[in-house]
């Protein structure tokens, strides 16, 4: 059990430390492209992994309208030139 339990951590290099600042620097930027609530929903939802019915809750709206807001905010984001912008500096 000793060695099931052992959980082992390989610290990133500073190359990956790097690629993960600049990946996370680049999904703020593109989150701050929004309006305020797909912002939220969208932040709530992809980076702290909420549910819809979650963020629905909290918000005091339905889930079909917060998987409108969701959906709205990923098709403006797509079709957003400075989106991809964002992403062909990342690469």
């Amino acid at each position: 059990w000793a060695d099931f339990l052992r959980l082992e951590y390989e610290a990133p290099t500073p190359a990956q430390a790097a690629d993960l600042a600049d990946t996370t620097d680049a999904a703020g930027a593109l989150i701050g492209l929004l309006p305020a609530v797909e912002r939220w929903v969208v932040a709530q939802t992809l980076l702290e992994g909420r549910s819809l019915r979650e963020v629905a809750h909290g918000l005091g709206l339905t889930y079909q309208r917060v998987q409108q807001l969701r959906e709205a905010a990923m098709k403006r984001l797509r079709g957003s030139r400075k989106a991809r912008q964002i992403l062909w500096e990342l690469s």
